[in-house]
């Protein structure tokens, strides 16, 4: 038995007996091998739940970079829908019958189109999702430094600018016609 047919194997008995590993039954339909037996289904238990973590985390990442077509804004992995779920157990399936991780992702890529990737390769019209951003911030911090020295530039000339002879006479025509007021 080769291993992608025993990681299938374990997968389905897996799933046959409610979560529950095949080893951990293996030791009980084989009372004959005795003691024996029952450690040596212990230590293949040990190696496919150590296969079947090493899945599930793969799983996982792939599930973690894919979008789900019903949540949108959540990736499969997160996602509590039932599709999500089959989208998951469809990952798995591919892993196990030999994909590699980015043949997973073309996989849904074919079927769901470039959307369906959280995180869109840079390259084509998918590029301007990329450069938008930053060129916006550029931009921003810009008109900021604009504004800010503009600000400041003309503190500067009012302190150190001086009143001509005809603003010095208006100002002090107001002020004696304040001071007659009475003010």
């Amino acid at each position: 038995m080769n291993a992608m047919s025993l990681a299938g194997f374990v997968w389905v008995a897996t799933a046959a007996f409610g979560g529950r590993s095949a080893g951990a039954f293996q030791g009980a339909s084989m009372p004959e091998q005795g003691a024996q037996g029952a450690q040596g289904a212990q230590a293949q238990a040990a190696s496919r739940s150590g296969f079947d973590s090493a899945l599930e985390a793969q799983v996982k990442a792939i599930a973690s970079t894919l979008r789900c077509p019903v949540c949108q804004n959540l990736s499969i992995e997160d996602s509590p829908s039932e599709l999500a779920r089959e989208m998951r157990d469809l990952i798995r399936e591919r892993l196990l019958a030999g994909d590699t991780p980015e043949q997973v992702r073309a996989y849904f890529v074919s079927r769901y189109g470039e959307w369906v990737l959280l995180k869109p390769p840079a390259r084509g019209f998918n590029l301007t999702v990329w450069i938008v951003p930053v060129a916006a911030v550029l931009a921003g911090i810009g008109i900021v430094v604009s504004v800010v020295r503009r600000w400041t530039g003309r503190r500067t000339e009012r302190a150190v600018g001086t009143l001509d002879e005809e603003e010095l006479a208006r100002v002090r025509r107001e002020f004696e016609e304040f001071e007659a007021r009475g003010g």
